[in-house]
């Protein structure tokens, strides 16, 4: 049984190594910096430090000089515990070179971490040349810019491989919404014309069935008349319901293009809230798919919801305009102003769905906010130029 010193700054990495040695029966320290690491180096002896070599404040490389310089620390043997290097032999050389005894990589299974554990408390350490300290400054800047390389074109392609991800995943979300959005427009369409219509007729017939009792002079019994009056204004209002919902499944006004879906939201929500609004609309016939049409139709939707729910406003500005190859939804309103822990709440949920219909609509989302000011939320599509056409008139 050895005592083992482990030195990382991630808590997970530390807490993974104590359990594997601890099937060894090592007794296991562990530190997150070189400074903590020095110190109980001083109190506890280890025989054995694995540690890694990017961490803040210091590096492995300083700390084995350190170690080396210290007569009473100098023999304890090192193992470097790191990611893969970009100069992987350089890095060996240089490491060896300062009196670290192995380098392992953490993508290293545990059999081959605990035998190489084994074989380094089983050597004796050699005694470490010490390096003049221009040689250690050169070597050393050399083998941390390498590492911070390697780094970094781990980020990048970790960052790749997400944004693959991402797309994947976005690409049954968009299916889905695209399902979504035609299954409302065939409901919709449905309602207005079958139901609408249905209800229509049966108006139409109470309504002639009364005129033709009364114009045949007959005598209705009690109530009768009532009864056909009343049935009329059911069917009244349940086709003005038919209505309502089919143009919340999907506005019909659509059709003729995002700005004029916009004028006639927003003459809604002003009727609704009594909310004054000011439009600056661009005309955006033949610049658009009809699904990013869909989409930032949605979102507008969404954002007058959380005005008339959340902001507080007296006033919204609602502007639509080309930004060269790109068309701007922006809406401001002068209200509370959204904070920037409301922003990002994971369980705002209209938010999110927000930012999810702008990536399927192929563009940017933002959204800030100042306390007092208002709230400015700005959608960025990219035009479709190929498709752009001058309606004809």
């Amino acid at each position: 049984m050895a005592t083992i010193l482990v030195v990382d700054d991630s808590r997970n990495i530390r807490q993974y190594l104590d359990t594997l040695l601890r099937r060894r029966n090592h007794q296991v320290l562990d530190a997150g910096t070189v400074t903590d690491a020095l110190g109980l180096c001083a109190r506890a002896k280890p025989d054995l430090i694995i540690t890694d070599v990017l961490m803040p404040g210091s590096d492995g490389y300083e700390f084995v000089r350190q170690l080396r310089s210290a007569e009473s620390l100098e023999a304890i043997p090192v193992i470097f515990f790191t990611g893969a290097y970009y100069q992987e032999d350089d890095a060996r050389a240089f490491a060896e070179a300062c009196g670290v005894a192995l380098v392992l990589s953490k993508l290293s299974r545990p059999d081959v971490i605990l035998d190489a554990v084994d074989e380094v408390l089983r050597k004796s350490l050699p005694s470490q040349p010490k390096l003049p300290d221009p040689e250690f400054d050169r070597g050393h800047a050399r083998v941390l810019t390498d590492k911070l390389y390697a780094n970094v074109k781990e980020l990048e392609l970790s960052n790749a491989q997400l944004r693959v991800s991402e797309d994947q995943l976005h690409q049954p979300a968009g299916r889905l919404r695209s399902a979504q959005e035609d299954e409302r427009t065939r409901i919709a369409r449905q309602l207005h014309d079958e139901l609408g219509q249905a209800l229509t007729l049966l108006k139409m017939n109470c309504t002639w069935i009364a005129s033709r009792l009364q114009g045949a002079g007959l005598v209705l019994p009690p109530g009768v008349a009532d009864r056909l009056q009343a049935s009329v204004q059911v069917a009244d209002r349940t086709i003005q319901t038919v209505r309502r919902l089919a143009t919340e499944l999907r506005p019909g006004i659509l059709d003729l293009g995002l700005s004029a879906a916009i004028e006639w939201q927003n003459g809604e929500f002003q009727r609704n809230s009594e909310i004054p609004c000011t439009t600056d609309l661009c005309e955006t016939y033949g610049i658009l798919e009809p699904t990013v049409a869909t989409e930032l139709f949605r979102i507008f939707q969404e954002t007058l919801t959380n005005i008339l729910r959340h902001a507080n406003a007296t006033r919204v500005q609602i502007s639509l305009r080309r930004e060269g190859a790109a068309l701007v939804l922006e809406v401001r309103d002068n209200g509370r102003g959204i904070t920037e822990a409301e922003i990002a709440d994971p369980s705002a949920l209209g938010l999110l769905g927000m930012r999810e219909r702008t990536v399927l609509a192929g563009g940017k989302f933002s959204i800030g906010g100042k306390t007092g000011a208002g709230t400015t939320v700005r959608i960025q599509v990219p035009i479709d130029s190929g498709n752009e056409r001058v309606p004809a008139g």
